[in-house]
């Protein structure tokens, strides 16, 4: 049975359980206050069945177990200042300007330098180009603007990322992420009846909460619980008949084919491999052509990430059938498109040429260690195709600008390239290459513990190598990276 904020909605192709280690909600015991049942209490009382204060705006039960207080309009006090109303036409948010809004919401107020350092420092850090619109803020913002639980889902991102500097907004990050997780298991109780705007907001959310948990280096994979959750919601959603938001779809789609592709690390049939196997919604590179948020976040590289998946289906196949006529077939086919890519970029950052070149390497190592007997101890003839691969790879990051959007592409290729790297001299360069980044973020330091943990696991036992040996490492320790 589902745990955590989905428990509530029907996702008929998942079985798996997901634990948002957020405990049962019980409430924490307090003296009893005399007062007696009564219907006008708040809704979010009446939901759950208990007895509420009608203490305004927030009754004491809210307040003590992180819930949003809602209130029936007819019994609004006059005084009270209304709360933005959610329409039930998606043209309302395409309206929205993407400027400052006249009216801040209640969820941010107070919050203020928060929602400044999202726009300011975090948004940038999560897309791939710089020359296009960044949706993170001209999309999420504006759809945050009448949901109170999408509001607590980006001060929660922001506060996490802020948190690297000032741990202080720890405690801030995880009390957002917890009302989040809260108001989003009431409202997908009502998936099924609820208006399509409802559900946007409601999608946005669950994307919020992916990247809450890449930002905080979760290392027990609740990224991909939020991500299973966001399969079934945007299939939903794509096939809504009152679907009118192209862009707004075009915005979620990207977020979950990126993410779902970086979830092919490992090449394994078990563990992390097997419960990362998400369906794409359609060939990345069809994604948002035409549209001012294109390669927001795969930047000029879509015909490289389209090989990933490709090439982790490739490994099933080589587990199955061995070097059949159709694996070498396929690896021929996949090994051409990847080796024929050429950067396309329109802008004069040399960086996307270099982190497009490092995909490719990650990608032709990717492929390489698909195919060899990982049962065997890895052969010298395996280490002379990968290692010409690394050395191009760590040539193109130590000149890739910290300050270059392609930066934001680097976890999956570097765990990749990381698990075949041997040579401690490399090692170093890559370890400080990612020490000394400017992104601030545990994500970043994350990634140097992992490697670090799989080159111990090398060092002692040469099987270890490649993407097969780090999830082994991985296994071993109990670990599961998010990966974005």
């Amino acid at each position: 049975m589902w745990s955590g904020p989905w428990r509530h909605f029907n996702f008929p192709s998942f079985n798996t359980t997901v634990n948002y280690g957020m405990g049962t909600e019980t409430d924490t015991p307090v003296p009893r206050t005399s007062y007696s049942r009564t219907r006008t209490g708040c809704l979010t009382c009446r939901r759950r069945r208990k007895k509420c204060d009608e203490r305004r705006p927030r009754c004491v039960g809210c307040e003590r177990n992180h819930l949003l207080c809602s209130w029936p309009h007819s019994t609004l006090d006059s005084s009270q200042e209304p709360q933005p109303q959610v329409q039930n036409e998606t043209k309302s948010l395409s309206l929205v300007p993407a400027k400052r809004m006249p009216t801040t919401p209640a969820v941010f107020r107070g919050h203020e330098d928060l929602v400044d350092f999202f726009t300011q420092m975090t948004a940038p850090r999560l897309i791939a180009r710089r020359q296009i619109e960044n949706p993170f803020i001209t999309y999420n913002l504006r759809i945050a603007m009448s949901c109170d639980h999408l509001q607590h889902a980006i001060l929660a991102v922001a506060s996490c990322h802020r948190a690297y500097l000032d741990p202080s907004y720890s405690v801030t990050a995880r009390s957002h992420y917890a009302v989040t997780l809260r108001s989003m298991k009431h409202a997908i109780t009502s998936w099924s009846s609820c208006s399509f705007t409802d559900r946007l907001t409601i999608l946005a959310s669950a994307f919020a909460l992916c990247w809450y948990e890449i930002i905080d280096a979760n290392l027990e994979g609740s990224l991909y619980h939020h991500l299973r959750a966001c399969s079934a919601m945007l299939r939903d959603v794509e096939q809504d008949s009152r679907s009118s938001e192209p862009q707004l779809l075009g915005f979620f789609a990207e977020q979950y084919s990126y993410l779902a592709i970086a979830a092919n690390v490992s090449l394994g049939l078990s563990t992390m491999a097997t419960k990362r196997r998400p369906q794409l919604p359609q060939p990345v590179q069809n994604l948002n052509i035409g549209s001012p948020i294109h390669g927001f976040l795969f930047g000029y590289a879509h015909e490289l990430h389209d090989a990933i998946p490709r090439i982790r289906n490739l490994a099933d196949r080589f587990a199955l059938e061995g070097n059949s006529v159709h694996v070498q077939t396929q690896y021929a086919e996949i090994h051409s498109a990847i080796t024929s890519w050429e950067p396309r970029t329109t802008e004069d950052d040399p960086g996307y040429e270099q982190i497009g070149h490092m995909y490719q390497a990650a990608c032709l190592i990717f492929l390489t260690t698909a195919t060899y007997d990982h049962s065997e101890k890895p052969t010298e003839a395996l280490f002379s195709q990968v290692e010409p691969y690394v050395e191009i790879f760590l040539e193109n990051f130590k000149h890739l600008s910290y300050e270059s959007p392609a930066w934001n592409m680097f976890m999956w290729a570097t765990f990749v390239v990381g698990s075949c790297i041997r040579d401690p001299a490399q090692r170093e360069v890559l370890s400080g290459i990612l020490l000394n980044s400017t992104m601030q973020m545990c994500a970043v330091d994350s990634t140097v513990h992992c490697l670090s943990l799989h080159w111990k696991e090398l060092d002692k036992d040469p099987a270890a190598y490649g993407p097969y040996g780090f999830e082994r490492t991985m296994r071993l320790h109990k670990i599961d990276p998010c990966v974005g």
